[in-house]
């Protein structure tokens, strides 16, 4: 089962057509069964992202990597004022604090 399907089966499938419903998952933020179901489909998504990008490009990633995915399909040129939107906040964080942590 997927991510929405988890989700459904805690509160219910009102949530599809009104995001405030997931508000309801709030109180459910520590069950313990729950997270685990979660990162068992991110976990399986990942690896299926992984096997589409090796299938696709012939490039190996790993599973375990962080993804950052844009896959709404939006005008090229938001993409990119989101992009540079993110790349001036990184900056403007590095600049506060130069001495944060970062992965370039």
């Amino acid at each position: 089962s997927g991510l929405a399907d988890i989700i459904a089966e805690k509160i219910g499938e009102q949530w599809v057509t009104d995001l405030s419903q997931l508000r309801r998952l709030e109180p459910l933020a520590k069950d313990d069964k729950l997270l685990i179901d979660i990162m068992k489909v991110k976990q399986e998504n990942k690896m299926k992202l992984a096997a589409f990008i090796h299938t696709t490009y012939g490039v190996k990633v790993n599973p375990a990597s962080m993804f950052d995915m844009q896959v709404k399909r939006i005008h090229e040129y938001k993409r990119q004022s989101l992009n540079i939107l993110h790349a001036i906040v990184l900056y403007n964080r590095l600049k506060a604090n130069p001495n944060m942590p970062f992965v370039p």
